[in-house]
Protein backbone atom coordinates (compact mmCIF):
# COMPACT_ATOMS: atom_id res chain seq x y z
CA UNK A 1 0.00 0.00 0.00
CA UNK A 2 1.30 3.57 -1.02
CA UNK A 3 1.53 6.35 1.58
CA UNK A 4 -0.80 9.44 1.32
CA UNK A 5 1.33 12.07 0.12
CA UNK A 6 1.81 14.41 3.01
CA UNK A 7 2.63 17.92 2.38
CA UNK A 8 4.47 18.86 5.54
CA UNK A 9 7.88 20.05 3.73
CA UNK A 10 7.19 21.54 0.39
CA UNK A 11 6.49 24.43 -0.64
CA UNK A 12 2.97 23.86 -2.12
CA UNK A 13 3.76 22.57 -5.32
CA UNK A 14 1.55 19.14 -5.39
CA UNK A 15 3.72 18.04 -8.02
CA UNK A 16 7.13 17.95 -5.08
CA UNK A 17 4.82 16.60 -2.23
CA UNK A 18 6.75 13.35 -0.91
CA UNK A 19 5.98 11.24 1.96
CA UNK A 20 8.08 11.52 5.39
CA UNK A 21 9.89 8.95 5.91
CA UNK A 22 9.94 8.22 9.75
CA UNK A 23 13.34 7.16 11.46
CA UNK A 24 12.69 5.91 15.28
CA UNK A 25 14.84 5.62 18.50
CA UNK A 26 12.95 2.82 20.08
CA UNK A 27 13.55 3.30 24.39
CA UNK A 28 11.16 4.69 25.85
CA UNK A 29 9.51 6.05 22.36
CA UNK A 30 8.06 2.37 21.51
CA UNK A 31 9.54 0.30 24.76
CA UNK A 32 8.52 1.20 27.82
CA UNK A 33 12.33 0.84 29.68
CA UNK A 34 10.73 0.65 32.62
CA UNK A 35 9.77 -3.18 31.85
CA UNK A 36 13.10 -4.12 30.63
CA UNK A 37 13.86 -8.18 31.68
CA UNK A 38 17.42 -8.83 31.47
CA UNK A 39 20.05 -11.49 31.20
CA UNK A 40 23.37 -9.90 31.68
CA UNK A 41 23.48 -6.52 28.95
CA UNK A 42 20.77 -8.13 26.84
CA UNK A 43 16.98 -7.07 27.38
CA UNK A 44 15.09 -10.16 26.20
CA UNK A 45 11.90 -9.05 27.39
CA UNK A 46 10.07 -5.78 27.26
CA UNK A 47 6.65 -3.96 27.20
CA UNK A 48 5.71 -1.51 24.87
CA UNK A 49 4.65 2.09 26.13
CA UNK A 50 0.79 2.50 25.31
CA UNK A 51 -0.59 2.87 22.01
CA UNK A 52 2.91 3.39 20.48
CA UNK A 53 2.72 -0.40 19.02
CA UNK A 54 -1.07 0.70 17.47
CA UNK A 55 0.31 3.78 16.23
CA UNK A 56 3.70 2.43 14.37
CA UNK A 57 1.23 -1.09 13.00
CA UNK A 58 -0.71 1.85 11.62
CA UNK A 59 2.27 4.10 10.13
CA UNK A 60 3.58 0.72 8.54
CA UNK A 61 0.19 -0.46 7.32
CA UNK A 62 -0.53 3.40 5.41
CA UNK A 63 3.24 2.60 3.99
CA UNK A 64 5.28 4.87 5.78
CA UNK A 65 9.00 3.65 5.28
CA UNK A 66 10.03 3.18 9.34
CA UNK A 67 13.82 3.19 10.38
CA UNK A 68 14.99 2.20 13.58
CA UNK A 69 17.89 4.25 14.74
CA UNK A 70 18.94 2.87 18.74
CA UNK A 71 21.36 2.99 20.83
CA UNK A 72 21.57 -0.69 22.86
CA UNK A 73 22.33 -4.44 21.42
CA UNK A 74 20.98 -5.73 18.21
CA UNK A 75 19.95 -8.69 19.60
CA UNK A 76 17.90 -6.69 22.51
CA UNK A 77 16.44 -4.52 19.88
CA UNK A 78 15.64 -8.36 17.91
CA UNK A 79 13.89 -9.60 21.22
CA UNK A 80 11.88 -6.89 22.40
CA UNK A 81 10.44 -5.87 18.98
CA UNK A 82 10.09 -9.67 18.10
CA UNK A 83 8.23 -10.51 21.46
CA UNK A 84 6.10 -7.12 20.76
CA UNK A 85 4.91 -8.00 16.99
CA UNK A 86 7.27 -5.33 15.31
CA UNK A 87 10.29 -6.58 13.70
CA UNK A 88 8.92 -6.51 10.29
CA UNK A 89 8.14 -3.09 10.06
CA UNK A 90 11.58 -1.81 9.97
CA UNK A 91 12.57 -0.99 6.38
CA UNK A 92 16.42 -0.56 7.73
CA UNK A 93 18.10 -0.32 10.97
CA UNK A 94 20.84 1.90 12.15
CA UNK A 95 21.96 0.11 15.68
CA UNK A 96 24.65 1.24 17.83
CA UNK A 97 26.12 -2.09 18.36
CA UNK A 98 26.37 -2.77 14.59
CA UNK A 99 26.82 1.01 13.16
CA UNK A 100 30.39 1.38 15.85
CA UNK A 101 28.52 4.71 17.08
CA UNK A 102 25.93 6.33 19.30
CA UNK A 103 23.64 8.74 18.77
CA UNK A 104 24.17 12.12 18.04
CA UNK A 105 26.95 10.85 15.88
CA UNK A 106 26.05 11.59 12.82
CA UNK A 107 27.41 7.86 11.26
CA UNK A 108 23.93 6.60 13.11
CA UNK A 109 21.82 8.61 10.70
CA UNK A 110 24.07 8.26 7.58
CA UNK A 111 23.16 4.65 8.00
CA UNK A 112 19.69 4.71 8.79
CA UNK A 113 19.51 6.96 5.24
CA UNK A 114 22.14 4.12 3.72
CA UNK A 115 19.65 1.30 4.82
CA UNK A 116 16.65 2.88 2.76
CA UNK A 117 19.17 4.23 -0.46
CA UNK A 118 18.44 8.21 0.67
CA UNK A 119 19.90 10.85 -0.44
CA UNK A 120 20.79 14.36 0.75
CA UNK A 121 17.90 15.40 -0.95
CA UNK A 122 15.95 13.15 1.08
CA UNK A 123 16.68 14.87 3.80
CA UNK A 124 13.58 16.80 4.38
CA UNK A 125 11.71 14.15 4.37
CA UNK A 126 12.55 12.83 7.45
CA UNK A 127 10.97 12.65 10.49
CA UNK A 128 13.26 11.50 13.57
CA UNK A 129 11.01 10.31 16.68
CA UNK A 130 12.90 10.04 19.72
CA UNK A 131 12.75 10.85 23.65
CA UNK A 132 15.83 12.91 23.88
CA UNK A 133 15.97 16.32 21.94
CA UNK A 134 19.98 16.38 22.17
CA UNK A 135 20.41 12.86 20.64
CA UNK A 136 17.58 12.03 18.88
CA UNK A 137 16.26 15.63 17.13
CA UNK A 138 19.53 17.85 17.22
CA UNK A 139 21.33 15.15 16.13
CA UNK A 140 21.12 14.34 13.27
CA UNK A 141 21.26 18.12 11.97
CA UNK A 142 21.25 21.38 14.12
CA UNK A 143 19.40 23.18 11.69
CA UNK A 144 16.67 20.44 11.18
CA UNK A 145 15.50 20.44 14.98
CA UNK A 146 14.22 23.95 13.82
CA UNK A 147 11.66 23.04 11.91
CA UNK A 148 10.28 20.82 15.27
Amino acid sequence: MAPRSVNIFMDGNEDSVKSPIIFTDVGDTIIDESTEIREGDVVVRAECIPGAKEAYLKLYEAGYPIVMVADGLVQSFHNTMTQNGLDHIFAGKAISEAVGAEKPDARMFEAAMAALGLSDEDKGRIIMVGNNVKRDIRGPTPSASARC
